[in-house]
């Protein structure tokens, strides 16, 4: 979380960042892991804005959050679930992160992209 932070930190005034809340990836009811994870997958709107908001304070989580509709339309769109980082110009996908084969991502591989993106050595 730390390097995200200060991914955007590094960044604010060249890119707008913005976390979009959706289902979570191990709800108690769905995919449990263990006490990392104790929350249940929402089922009204209100309890996934609630679940963000636990998010954010129990992360000090500093982007903007907002949440995905009940109906999952962003991550329906996008493949979001259960990580992913995006890069949105112009209404146009321009870059995308996915989980590598040990479930992890690399948030360096988007700080390169934005770095190239902003001196023009990546075309659009």
């Amino acid at each position: 979380m730390a390097s995200l932070q200060q991914l955007q930190r590094t960044h604010a005034a060249d890119a707008d960042f913005l976390c979009v809340y959706i289902a979570e990836a191990h709800a108690t009811d769905e995919w449990p892991m263990g006490e990392a994870v104790s929350i249940r997958q929402a089922t009204a709107l209100n309890e996934r804005l609630a679940a963000a908001n636990e998010f954010i304070e129990g992360t000090k989580f500093s982007w903007p959050v907002v949440s995905d509709r009940m109906d999952n339309g962003f991550n329906k769109l996008f493949g979001a679930w259960p990580t992913r980082f995006y890069v949105v110009e112009d209404n146009r996908l321009t870059f995308k992160i996915e989980l590598d084969e040990e479930r992890k991502f690399n948030v360096d591989h988007l700080e390169t992209f934005l770095v190239n993106r902003l001196r023009g050595d990546v075309a659009n």
